[in-house]
């Protein structure tokens, strides 16, 4: 089996989700934290949870176990992402990567 750290050669910052701030309901960020992953750019529309549609352009891999979560926030390239979802690829019996699907970004 491959060492899926081998193909994470793009680096981003995750800040995860902590809570929810008083004022209008606003997630409250954790601490930055380097991450190395890989990064595939293509435009993918998906349901959400909820059933509305999701536009998803950049996807990220990263290495099996990564903790990343919905509605984290994810910076790379100059650009800040909202997670929109988040999956495990499985080879055929071990968990291969964490798949994460982020919405469309805005300029950092």
């Amino acid at each position: 089996m491959a060492d899926f750290d081998l193909y994470c050669t793009q680096s981003c910052t995750h800040r995860a989700v902590t809570g929810t701030g008083l004022h209008a309901g606003q997630p409250i960020l954790g601490d930055p934290v380097d991450l190395n992953c890989r990064v595939q750019e293509e435009l993918k529309v998906t349901r959400g949870p909820s059933g509305d549609l999701e536009v998803s352009d950049s996807t990220l891999f990263f290495s099996p176990g990564t903790a990343i979560a919905v509605n984290d926030q994810v910076t790379f390239d100059g650009w800040t992402f909202r997670v929109a979802h988040v999956s495990k690829g499985r080879g055929l019996d071990w968990d291969d990567h964490v798949k994460v699907m982020l919405e469309r970004g805005r300029r950092a």
